[in-house]
């Protein structure tokens, strides 16, 4: 009598998928793909695109200004700043400025982050990693 192995006994028939019952679907408000222009008005089917925006009157789009750009460069490609660090500097930042009226580049690193994450030209080396 030879031995039986359970690899012998394995058949691989799929079983097949039980019927979802009462399963529905929720599709987000904003978020369906629908091709917008500027102003999110849905395209009509088949439109082109509309035409990219051209930046070329800023060159520190999505920064304000040189400042911010070198700042927001500074603390998180050259220092690697975390993110509650990036805040509380900026907060102290903040507080000496308010006395000249005046205010840093970013009120907090969320807004740096998306100013890094904004940038649409070159290859810029910049990915922000938020969970």
């Amino acid at each position: 009598m030879s031995p039986v192995f359970p690899q012998d006994h394995y058949h691989p028939s799929p079983l097949p998928s039980p019927e979802p019952t009462g399963g529905r679907r929720t599709y987000h408000p904003k978020l369906n793909g629908v091709p917008t222009d500027e102003n999110g008005i849905p395209l009509p089917p088949n439109a082109p695109p509309p035409p990219r925006f051209d930046r070329d009157d800023d060159p520190w789009y999505p920064f304000n200004d040189e400042g911010g750009f070198r700042l927001a460069d500074f603390l998180f490609r050259e220092e690697e700043m975390p993110a509650k660090k990036i805040d509380y500097l900026l907060e102290i930042w903040a507080l000496n400025k308010m006395k000249n009226d005046d205010l840093a580049p970013f009120n907090s690193y969320t807004e740096m982050y998306n100013a890094i994450d904004a940038i649409e030209f070159g290859d810029a080396p910049w990915q922000s990693f938020l969970t």
